[in-house]
C-alpha cells in the first residue's frame, strides 16, 4: 500500500464487518484492496486471514486523538473532529 493520509484511506472506504470492526478500502494511489481494524482512539492496517477463524492480523497501527467508531448491524461510523465517514456492511451474500 502507498503512504495514504488517514482521511485519504477513510474516504476510499467501500465496505465494513461491524461485528469484526473490519473495513475495506480500495487505495486511491495503486487501486489495491486493503484492511483497517478501528477502535475508539485508533486504527490498524492490517490483513484478514480465515483460518482457523476470522482474523486480523496487524501490520501496524495508529492512534488518533477524537477518533470515535460506532459499529452497528448495517454499518460503522466514524467520527473524528468535524469528519465523518458511514461504511455500509458487507452483506452475507456477497
Amino acid at each position: 500500500m502507498h503512504e495514504l493520509i488517514v482521511r485519504d484511506a477513510l474516504d476510499a472506504c467501500f465496505a465494513s464487518w461491524p461485528q469484526q470492526s473490519w473495513i475495506a478500502f480500495r487505495c486511491p494511489k495503486c487501486s489495491a484492496v486493503n484492511h483497517l481494524k478501528v477502535w475508539d482512539g485508533s486504527l490498524a492496517e492490517g490483513d484478514l486471514d480465515g483460518v482457523p477463524g476470522p482474523a486480523f492480523i496487524i501490520k501496524r497501527r495508529l492512534r488518533l486523538d477524537d477518533f470515535h467508531v460506532r459499529a452497528r448491524e448495517r454499518d460503522i461510523e466514524l467520527r473524528s473532529l468535524d469528519l465523518q465517514w458511514t461504511i455500509p456492511a458487507m452483506s452475507a451474500g456477497k
